[in-house]
C-alpha cells in the first residue's frame, strides 16, 4: 500500500513538473496591433504614421507622351535641341517622339502650436527620345558619338527631383513654384508652352514668406535662384567682343558671359482668393551683371583677355512684373474655368517667357532664327538690357465629369534697343562670321546716337551672328516674337486615368522678313545656299496617357 503510494505521488510531481516547464516556454503576451488610422485632417489619403500624431499621404503619377512635330513635349523649333531639329530635315529632325515620366512624391505634415508643419518631396524619373533620335545614340564612357556630342541626348533624361520644400508659419523654403507665378498654363497643355515662365514643371529653389490679412488677402515675399542652378530663371547676358550673337550654324545655341551668382532674386507678390477663383501682382528684381571685358583695354598683352586686369561693365539689374486671374465655374458653367496672365521685363526674359534661348524653323528656302537674351555689351561697353512682353489666356470647358477640353493662346515680343542693335549688327571684335568694320584691337563703342560718345554711325545692312554672308541689302533687326494656339481634350474613363491629344500651333515672327543670307554647308544637313528671312510656323500634336494616384 505504501509503495502505491508513493509511485501515485512521483507520477503526480512528475507531471507538476512537465507542466511547468511547458508553462515556463510560452510566449508573453502581446501588446495590441495599433492599426494605421485616416487622417483626416488634410483631405483625402492621408493616413497617421502609426505611433506619432503626424499626418503621410504617399502619390504616385505615370504618364507617357506621342508627339509629331515635337521634340519631347516641345514644338520643334522653340529652344533647345528641338532648335536645330527645326532645320527640319531627315538627319537633324525626329518628327515623331515620346517622352515617358513618372514619379512618387511624399507629403507629411503635423499640427503645432504655430500651426501646420509641413514638408513635401518628390522624386521620379524621364525618359525622353533625342531631338535627332535615333541617329545620336550615347557610347557608355565617351563624351562623343559617331553622330555627335552626347549633348543631342534628349535633355532632363534620368532622375529628377522638382519639388522639396519645408512650410512653417508662413515660411517656405526649399524647391517649390516661384512666388512670381500666378496661373500655371500646364494645366490646360500637355505641350511645353513657349508663352508664360511659370516654374510649376521643375520648380525653382528659394525661401520666402505669406502673410494673410483676412479676406483672402495676401503678401507674398521671397528671395529665388535666378539662374540656372536648379531649374530657376535663367542670366542671359551675352558679350559680344568674345561670343556670337545667336550661332554661326543656325541654332547651335547660345554663349553667355555673366558674373558670378551674389544673391538670389528678390520676389514680391499680392494676391487675393475668393469663391470666384483669385487674382495678382508679382514683381521681380534681376541681375543682368556681365564677366570681364575680352579684349585688349588695359594691357596689350593678348593672354590677358577676359580676366581681371580688363576691368568689367558696371553691375546692371533688371526687373519684371506679372498680373494675371483665374475665374472658377465660368459663366456658371460648374467646373469651368478662364484665366489670363501678362508678364513685362527689361533685362529679365526669364520671367517673362520660357522660351529663352535660340530658335530656329525651317521651310523649303524660307528660314526664321530668334535668339533672346537679357542684355548685351561689347569691349568698353555698358550692359544694354532687352525688353519683352508676353500675354496668355485659358480655357477649360467640362462637357461631362469625365470628358473636357482646354484652349490656350498667347503672344510673346522680344524687342532690342537701338543700342543693341547697333552691337549685335555692326559686330564686334571676334563677333560672328561677318566683317569687323573696326580695327580687330580696338573697342567698340558709340551708337546712332552716340550715348556711349564714340562715333559708329548706326548701320542696317551688317551681319548678324547666327548666320553669315549677308546680301548687301539685308536689313538686321533682331526684335523677334512668336505666338501659340492650341486645344486639347481629354477623357478619364476612370478618375485616376486620363487620354488625351493635344494640337498645337507655333508661329515664329521675324524683324529680319525680307532678308536673304547664304546659307555655309555647316548647319546640319540643309544644302549650302540662298535662304530668304520669312515668318515661320510648326503645326504640332501630342498623345498622352497618364495614371495619377493621389497626387
Amino acid at each position: 500500500m505504501k509503495s502505491v503510494r508513493c509511485l501515485l505521488m512521483g507520477s503526480a510531481a512528475g507531471l507538476m513538473a512537465v507542466s511547468a516547464a511547458q508553462a515556463a516556454d510560452l510566449p508573453v503576451k502581446a501588446a495590441p496591433v495599433e492599426y494605421v488610422k485616416v487622417c483626416n485632417l488634410y483631405g483625402a489619403g492621408f493616413w497617421y504614421v502609426p505611433g506619432t500624431d503626424t499626418c503621410m499621404k504617399i502619390g504616385a503619377f505615370l504618364r507617357t507622351s506621342y508627339g509629331v512635330n515635337a521634340n519631347g513635349t516641345t514644338p520643334i523649333g522653340s529652344g533647345g535641341g528641338g532648335a536645330a531639329a527645326g532645320r527640319f530635315d531627315r538627319t537633324d529632325t525626329t518628327f515623331f517622339a515620346f517622352q515617358v515620366r513618372s514619379a512618387a512624391s511624399f507629403d507629411v505634415r503635423t499640427q503645432t502650436d504655430y500651426g501646420t508643419l509641413r514638408s513635401y518631396v518628390n522624386i521620379g524619373y524621364q525618359q525622353s527620345s533625342a531631338a535627332n533620335w535615333p541617329n545620336a545614340p550615347v557610347v557608355p564612357g565617351s563624351t562623343t558619338n559617331a553622330e555627335g556630342p552626347i549633348s543631342q541626348e534628349a535633355a532632363g533624361n534620368g532622375a529628377y527631383n522638382s519639388r522639396a520644400f519645408i512650410q512653417f508659419a508662413g515660411f517656405t523654403v526649399g524647391r517649390m513654384r516661384s512666388f512670381f507665378d500666378i496661373n500655371a498654363m500646364g494645366a490646360y497643355t500637355y505641350g511645353g508652352n513657349r508663352l508664360t515662365a511659370d516654374t510649376a514643371p521643375g520648380g525653382v529653389v528659394g525661401m520666402g514668406y505669406t502673410a494673410q490679412f483676412g479676406g483672402g488677402i495676401s503678401l507674398s515675399a521671397s528671395i529665388e535662384d535666378g539662374g540656372f542652378v536648379t531649374g530657376g530663371r535663367g542670366r542671359f547676358t551675352t558679350d559680344l567682343s568674345q561670343y556670337a550673337f545667336g550661332s554661326g550654324n543656325l541654332s547651335g545655341g547660345q554663349n553667355l558671359d555673366n558674373s558670378g551668382h551674389v544673391f538670389f532674386d528678390p520676389v514680391v507678390g499680392v494676391r487675393i482668393d475668393q469663391n470666384w477663383g483669385y487674382a495678382a501682382i508679382t514683381g521681380a528684381f534681376h541681375n543682368d551683371s556681365g564677366g570681364y571685358y575680352n579684349n585688349a583695354i588695359n594691357t596689350t598683352n593678348g593672354l590677358l583677355a577676359n580676366t581681371i586686369v580688363q576691368g568689367h561693365p558696371a553691375d546692371t539689374y533688371g526687373w519684371a512684373a506679372g498680373v494675371g486671374f483665374l475665374l472658377t465655374d465660368f459663366l456658371g458653367l460648374e467646373g469651368d474655368t478662364f484665366g489670363a496672365q501678362a508678364n513685362y521685363g527689361v533685362g529679365a526674359n526669364g520671367y517673362v517667357t520660357r522660351a529663352t534661348g535660340t530658335w530656329f524653323t525651317r521651310s523649303g528656302n524660307n528660314i526664321a532664327g530668334s535668339t533672346t537674351v537679357d542684355g548685351v555689351f561689347a569691349d568698353g561697353t555698358k550692359i544694354f538690357e532687352t525688353k519683352a512682353w508676353a500675354v496668355g489666356a485659358e480655357y477649360e470647358h467640362f462637357w461631362t465629369p469625365r470628358l473636357r477640353t482646354a484652349a490656350v493662346a498667347g503672344f510673346v515680343s522680344i524687342n532690342y534697343s537701338q543700342d543693341q542693335k547697333d552691337l549685335i549688327c555692326a559686330g564686334a571684335p571676334g563677333y560672328s562670321l561677318g566683317f569687323n568694320p573696326l580695327a580687330p584691337n580696338t573697342p567698340l563703342i558709340g551708337t546712332k546716337n552716340n550715348s556711349l560718345g564714340g562715333g559708329l554711325p548706326s548701320k542696317t545692312n551688317m551681319p548678324v551672328g547666327f548666320v553669315n554672308g549677308w546680301s548687301p541689302n539685308s536689313v538686321c533687326n533682331p526684335d523677334t516674337s512668336w505666338w501659340q494656339a492650341g486645344t486639347r481634350t481629354a477623357y478619364s474613363p476612370h478618375p485616376d486615368l486620363d487620354m488625351g491629344v493635344e494640337v498645337l500651333y507655333t508661329g515664329l515672327n521675324t524683324a529680319n522678313r525680307g532678308a536673304t543670307v547664304n546659307v555655309a554647308g555647316t548647319s546640319g544637313a540643309i544644302p549650302p545656299g540662298l535662304y530668304t528671312f520669312a515668318n515661320q510656323g510648326v503645326w504640332s500634336a501630342l498623345f498622352r496617357f497618364s495614371r495619377n494616384f493621389i497626387p
